[in-house]
């Protein structure tokens, strides 16, 4: 079959200004990673012996045995620990800009 009959062009007036994000920013500031925001996650659920085998799965299926299958809790209880802590200077300059740019979507490798 001759899949190139199918594909038609793909024309707009509009470009989506789309905002792309992943853990650059955190880690140009030296600040979590997704290690420690996993363990953190995790909290003090696995030994440390146990935690060095579950860091070989995918940070996806991770994220979900660290916290016991209750991703949406966890991340609601971390994300109050993060919105406590103090952002380093710079980083919340760039984190402003990021925001004010006037995006319409978000797209994350997360």
């Amino acid at each position: 079959m001759n899949m190139l009959r199918y594909m038609q062009p793909f024309y707009t007036d509009h470009t989506p200004k789309v905002l792309l994000t992943g853990n650059g920013l955190h880690r140009a500031f030296e600040d979590a990673n997704w290690d420690k925001l996993l363990r953190d996650l995790s909290g003090s659920r696995f030994s440390d012996e146990k935690w060095g085998i579950l860091k070989k799965l995918p940070y996806p299926q991770l994220a979900i045995v660290a916290t016991g299958n209750h991703l949406n809790t966890g991340m609601k209880e971390a994300s109050q620990l993060y919105i406590q802590s103090d952002v380093l200077p710079g980083e919340d300059t760039l984190i402003k800009k990021a925001i004010n740019t006037g995006f319409e979507a978000i797209l994350t490798t997360n």
